[in-house]
């Protein structure tokens, strides 16, 4: 199963996050919709995606997504494993 790999620097740390990416095909071809977690803080556990999306608009969406946490500063590196 594929995945996100995002490491951040918090306090001269890194930290490792590994977010799952779930094809569906029961869903519309292009549409990718995050799943959170049920914890208070909200966190994406894992990405659903149509079967058309391409890797670089599942880490365009993943990098938006930080952006709008205000995350992405503190972002050194991103990488789709499979």
């Amino acid at each position: 199963m594929p995945a996100l790999l995002v490491e951040f620097k918090f306090d001269g740390q890194i930290e490792r996050w590994k977010i799952k990416v779930k094809k569906c095909v029961n869903m519309p071809t292009e549409t990718i919709h995050p799943r959170f977690s049920r914890r208070s803080d909200k966190e994406i556990r894992y990405l659903t995606v149509g079967r058309n999306v391409r890797p670089e608009k599942i880490e365009a969406y993943f990098r938006n997504y930080l952006r709008n946490k205000g995350l992405l500063e503190r972002m050194v590196r991103m990488q789709l494993i499979t």
